[in-house]
């Protein structure tokens, strides 16, 4: 919303780097750099999508799955939609394909110039508090899998346990594990 509001100039713009309008988009034309640089951004930005497979995963501890899962495909898809062609429409119109911004975060860069009091450091919290819950729906889908799998008598089933509360114990144990020497 911010990004539109600077395209249109509904917001005052502090920074000379910030084109106004949508003649960024089309000043090289649309595919300046031909078709190789959009394969290699769909590529990059590939791990943004991962996370609508937790639908499937959820399912299995779903109360109502034929009414819920549905519904929650279409609203997964409405937001990817709308966040990320609308965060690459408001990147690209607002940024030169040259700014040094899309070495580290384009989105703080845009509000950083925006001379918005706090929107950079709001981006920021809002985008380590993504980073967390991306890590969140990663363990909950590992150690779901851990489970299923020693369920299964696929892995061993001491894996399998399950607290009172339904959590794979071991599972999410040997998940955190895993994390913690893949970051080392």
């Amino acid at each position: 919303v911010i990004g539109f509001l600077l395209i249109f100039r509904l917001v005052p713009v502090h920074a000379t780097t910030l084109s106004a309008g949508f003649g960024e988009l089309t000043s090289r034309g649309w595919f300046p750099h031909g078709f190789g640089p959009i394969f290699a951004t769909v590529l990059t930005a590939n791990f943004a999508y991962s996370g609508a497979e937790m639908i499937g995963v959820a399912a299995g501890e779903a109360k109502n799955p034929e009414k819920t899962i549905p519904s929650a495909t279409r609203r997964t898809l409405f937001i990817l939609i709308v966040l990320f062609i609308g965060a690459i429409l408001v990147m690209g119109t607002l940024l030169s394909p040259s700014d040094k911004a899309f070495a580290t975060s384009p989105f703080v860069a845009i509000l950083n110039q925006s001379g918005i009091p706090w929107a950079a450091d709001i981006m920021n919290a809002v985008l380590i508090i993504t980073l967390f819950s991306a890590s969140n729906a990663g363990v909950y889908a590992a150690s779901r899998m851990i489970w299923s799998l020693a369920d299964k008598g696929e892995i061993s089933q001491k894996l399998g346990k399950l607290s009172r509360h339904g959590l794979p114990v071991y599972g999410l144990l040997l998940t955190m594990a895993g994390g913690a020497l893949s970051l080392l």
